[in-house]
């Protein structure tokens, strides 16, 4: 479960943590001082969020970067600007300068996965996108607008906004949620399965098992007894084969003879 938040404080390398600790200071800064650092802090932490289980069911892989939460404070600008749009000032440049920041990292984005196959480095794309929609979601929901709108027309529309927000993020959350506990699921069935003994093993034992569900109980306890017995048999052949190994070295038998009657079998079958 941490690694759904954890991963946010590794990167690929110096330069990748410091654009994007640039990036952050950039987009973050009007935010925090026209919203306050803890509604902020809550929105970079759900993109984080977001971003990683985003990536989890569209690309499963290793994962490094804040470039989820980076996405989800820049494209929480437009719930921000959207709910005081009046009361902001440079407004349309703001909103031109989200635009252009979204559009230039698409175009890098495409065009490093055409030229160059989405490796060296890998752009978590699924992360980012998850991190872009949580951010325009999530900003309807937690940010205020610092002038309460005088019309009645657009007091209804914003709530209408939050409530459409909240019912759209807690469907795709409880969505990713629940595929990743299903996947998780799986992989345990399978792996207990890989673990279990073939049937074609546990034949001969079912057989001496009885019938019904108490002679299954049986014969799975009487294989796992037999199982032991044998591991045992093997052990005590393998020590009397070093006995009379040691034996023959104190007699003047090189240690090659003895390696070679150990790796041939010889010791147990004489």
């Amino acid at each position: 479960v941490w690694r759904f938040v954890t991963y946010t404080f590794l990167h690929a390398g110096s330069v990748h943590l410091v654009l994007n600790i640039i990036i952050q200071i950039l987009v973050a800064f009007p935010l925090e001082t026209e919203q306050g650092h803890g509604k902020v802090l809550l929105v970079y932490f759900a993109g984080i969020v977001a971003g990683g289980l985003g990536a989890s069911v569209f690309e499963p892989t290793l994962m490094v970067g804040a470039s989820a939460g980076v996405y989800c404070l820049l494209i929480s600008h437009i719930p921000h600007i959207t709910l005081n749009f009046r009361t902001l000032s440079y407004r349309y440049y703001r909103l031109i300068a989200v635009l252009m920041l979204c559009i230039s990292d698409v175009m890098y984005s495409i065009r490093h996965c055409l030229t160059k196959g989405n490796i060296q480095p890998r752009i978590g794309v699924a992360a980012h996108v998850s991190g872009a929609v949580c951010g325009l979601l999530v900003g309807f929901v937690i940010y205020r607008s610092k002038v309460e709108p005088d019309a009645s027309k657009a007091i209804v529309m914003f709530r209408s906004l939050r409530y459409l927000a909240a019912v759209l993020l807690l469907a795709w959350l409880g969505c990713t949620v629940l595929y990743n506990l299903d996947r998780s699921h799986r992989a345990w069935m399978e792996s207990d399965r890989q673990n279990r003994p073939l049937e074609s093993e546990r034949e001969p034992f079912l057989a001496c098992g009885g019938s019904g569900s108490e002679g299954s109980e049986t014969s799975s306890l009487e294989y796992e007894l037999l199982c032991t017995e044998e591991l045992k048999e093997k052990a005590r052949i393998f020590a009397i084969d070093l006995e009379r190994g040691r034996k023959r070295s104190e007699n003047g038998t090189t240690r090659i003879e003895i390696t070679e009657q150990l790796i041939t079998g010889s010791g147990s079958s004489k």
